[in-house]
């Protein structure tokens, strides 16, 4: 399992992310790119995505290994810390079912806990 938050060009800055979720009939499809992921090769990930149907907040998916569109790619030559081995992730149109939304998620991002 692997917590997918930091992205190429944002870093783990979660204000700033750029990987998109929209809702879909039954579900939700992401878009977007992230960098650094421990533990994607072999598992599911945790995305976290800018949910752009409820004015931007950060929300939590949980992504199937083998779901359509979703790519991971071992980062190779690193020079520390190689007991992990870390992923860049790619999401292109990643369809993930309205019960793999973390619900809770939202109720964290808007404060309301």
């Amino acid at each position: 399992m692997g917590f997918a938050l930091t992205e190429p060009n944002v870093g783990s800055d979660a204000s700033n992310i750029i990987t998109t979720a929209k809702k879909t009939d039954g579900g939700w499809l992401l878009d977007g790119s992230k960098r650094w992921i421990g533990g994607a090769l072999n598992g599911d990930i945790i995305v976290w995505a800018k949910n752009i149907d409820d004015s931007d907040r950060i929300q939590a998916f949980y992504v199937e290994k083998e779901t359509k569109g979703f790519d991971t790619k071992k980062i190779e030559g690193k020079y520390s810390v190689r007991s992990v081995i870390n992923c860049d992730i790619t999401l292109n149109n990643v369809f993930v079912p309205d019960k793999n939304k973390l619900t809770h998620a939202k109720d964290f991002a808007s404060g309301t806990n």
